[in-house]
């Protein structure tokens, strides 16, 4: 792990990204911080930079990406910068009558991710006077490069590698075929991997990682490590079109001809426009009024826009202000506001009217102290609709925004039990294949998790009542989680659905090989010594219910999760002689699974397993080929014996002539 180096050197490193750019912080030629993030985040590159005391510093932000299990993006960012810092002395740009470069580094020189570099950038490798170089003593020295670029290959986007750092495989690939097929050890063939993960570790940065915890009036003493992350900051969909809305031009005169505005109004809407900031500064609540006030009474779409954009920028250039729109609500005596007018604009048939009020609105949430007595129904309505909204920046939005305002422990219940909230939720985590929106999603859970009515309905089958005759799992999130887990670290909400609803989650988790994944991830080697904890306690935990199940209750649990397997009691006579009986505890609950697994299932082995056991349980019960057919299993096993796969024909065909 590199050491914070000075500011002069940190910024002459970031630097050499970009060699034209002026030595100064955030001159990195990397993405820079999204503007409208400026004003309320710390500049990543001044960070980076090492120019920012504590909190902000680079050991603390080395600290918080430890403590979100993505500390390889910074260490592979550290370590491409030194390549780029060894290498570009060592290309500098030919003379032009001499040609010097092999085809491989000519190539290397003319083309970046985007197809060519800019002139000026290619220009700045050196001078058009620059020295006269020895071509053969030039490219030994370039050659000598290549384990130092090998050893980054090998410990950053190597597949399984111990750092592997989470690029798109397809760059990743790309990146790798240049230099190991093309030879190519040009400091620019890193510069796309390089400016994808400085976009990561700004996302990060961005959107998870203000160091200030919730106020203990809304968050319990268990959770005070729970950061609150600013809303969308980074979501570029939202801020261009911020940015084209912001460009127009409002015609207040003519709304004030045909007396949709006063002409007090008029000149107080003239009078901010010629200087917001002193404007503000001098009477921000008479315009914050004023602002409301249009929102309520102007209907045209645009209009509505640009007054949103207005009053987000003015929260954005000062977290502060929202002080003045309860200083407002105070002075009307109305409890509804500020909320209730960008809540009322959720209902407007437009998208980005849509997007920025819920933006404010969350944002007021977060400042509100006390909490507004009012439960945010209609914003936890919103938010589900939008977690279906074909447009997927539209849905990591609506997840940013959760993640935002489930921060407060307040609301954490209110949006689960609104409906379709939870099942919406976990739709988006089973559906994602980008690991930045199951992070997302997974935060949420995390969040969601700390309150133990949460953590015990999160897994569990619902009780089966008469006519339904198959329990109904409520979100079935265990088994997922657990798949992620393998690639990446989502113990810690594992370990609160364990300590908030042991007995409710044990079963699932043990189902779905929980143990068996922790195992394999405790035999990696960790940095993080929370990681470390989190494994050790699970296994502990895991061992010990394991530990306390009989053969059925193994069984059971294996039959409850849905992961059926050709375990040892499947086959065993004497399991099913014992055992027989036990099928019909709870109303035949584990028959009734079965059948469901039967009506739902794809895999073949979980299949054959089924109706294996069907076949035993007819085989060792008196009456169970009766109850099989009340049951209306009978009916799906006949209908396996049609199946494509050799052996669920077999086991479907052996219970039906028991």
């Amino acid at each position: 792990m590199a050491t914070p180096r000075d500011a002069k050197s940190r910024v002459s490193l970031e630097g050499a990204l970009n060699p034209t750019s002026k030595q100064q912080p955030g001159a990195s030629g990397l993405p820079a911080p999204n503007a409208a993030n400026t004003a309320k985040k710390v500049d990543l590159s001044a960070i980076l930079g090492n120019l920012i005391p504590h909190p902000f510093s680079y050991n603390d932000f080395l600290e918080f990406l430890k403590k979100e299990h993505s500390v390889e993006n910074i260490d592979y960012w550290e370590a491409g910068m030194k390549y780029r810092e060894r290498a570009l002395p060592l290309f500098p740009k030919p003379n032009k009558s001499k040609e010097i470069y092999s085809t491989d580094l000519t190539k290397a020189m003319t083309t970046s991710q985007t197809g060519s570099l800019k002139e000026d950038e290619t220009e700045s490798l050196t001078g058009n006077d620059g020295p006269q170089v020895d071509e053969a003593l030039m490219l030994k020295q370039q050659l000598a490069l290549k384990p130092d670029l090998d050893a980054i290959v090998s410990l950053y986007l190597t597949a399984g590698s111990q750092k592997e750092v989470n690029l798109p495989q397809n760059l990743i690939k790309k990146t790798i075929i240049e230099i190991h097929e093309s030879k190519n050890y040009h400091p620019d063939v890193l510069k796309p991997t390089l400016e994808k993960t400085y976009e990561m570790i700004e996302h990060q940065q961005m959107s998870s990682s203000p160091p200030t915890p919730p106020s203990p009036s809304k968050a319990s003493t268990e959770e005070t490590n729970i950061n609150s992350p600013i809303v969308a900051s980074h979501q570029l969909y939202l801020a261009k079109m911020s940015s084209e809305i912001r460009a127009r031009t409002i015609p207040w005169e003519g709304y004030q001809r045909a007396s949709l505005i006063s002409e007090e109004e008029l000149a107080q809407i003239r009078q901010f426009e010629n200087n917001p900031g002193v404007a503000f500064k001098e009477s921000g609540e008479k315009y914050m009024y004023l602002f409301l006030t249009l929102l309520q009474k102007l209907v045209r779409t645009d209009t509505i826009q640009n007054i949103l954009v207005l009053i987000d920028d003015i929260l954005e250039g000062n977290g502060n202000r929202t002080s003045i729109f309860f200083n407002l609500a105070k002075e009307k005596n109305d409890e509804f506001l500020p909320f209730s007018p960008f809540i009322k604009l959720l209902r407007k048939d437009d998208e980005y009217i849509q997007l920025k009020s819920a933006k404010i609105c969350i944002n007021l949430f977060l400042k509100a102290d006390p909490l507004p007595i009012f439960e945010p129904i209609d914003l936890y309505s919103w938010i589900t609709s939008q977690l279906l909204n074909s447009n997927p920046n539209i849905v990591d939005i609506s997840v940013q925004y959760l993640q935002s305002l489930l921060s407060i422990t307040e609301y954490r219940i209110g949006f689960f039990k609104s409906p379709h909230a939870m099942t919406n939720l976990v739709d988006v985590l089973k559906k994602s294949t980008q690991a930045q929106m199951q992070y997302q999603t997974i935060y949420v859970l995390w969040l969601l998790t700390f309150v133990k009515e949460i953590a015990i309905d999160l897994q569990r089958s619902v009780k089966l009542e008469f006519p339904k005759l198959t329990p109904i799992r409520k979100y079935d999130v265990i088994p997922k989680m657990l798949e992620f887990a393998k690639h990446a670290i989502k113990e810690k909400v594992v370990r609160n659905i364990i300590l908030k609803a042991p007995e409710e989650n044990m079963i699932a988790l043990l189902g779905n090989k929980a143990l068996n994944v922790c195992e394999i991830l405790s035999a990696r080697k960790w940095a993080d010594e929370e990681i470390i904890e989190d494994l050790n306690f699970l296994k502990t935990e895991l061992s010990k219910s394991m530990a306390s199940l009989s053969t059925f209750d193994e069984y059971s649990t294996e039959v409850k999760a849905g992961t059926l397997e050709w375990s040892p009691a499947h086959n065993s006579e004497a399991f099913w002689k014992q055992n027989a009986s036990r099928m019909n505890e709870r109303d035949y609950e584990l028959l009734r699974i079965l059948s469901r697994i039967i009506s739902t299932s794809n895999n073949p082995t979980v299949l054959a397993v089924a109706a294996h056991d069907f076949g035993q349980y007819i085989k060792h019960y008196p009456s169970g080929k009766k109850i099989v057919q009340d049951i209306g299993a009978k009916k799906q096993i006949m209908e396996l014996m049609a199946h494509s796969d050799s052996d669920v024909k077999y086991q479907a065909l052996m219970a039906v002539q028991k």
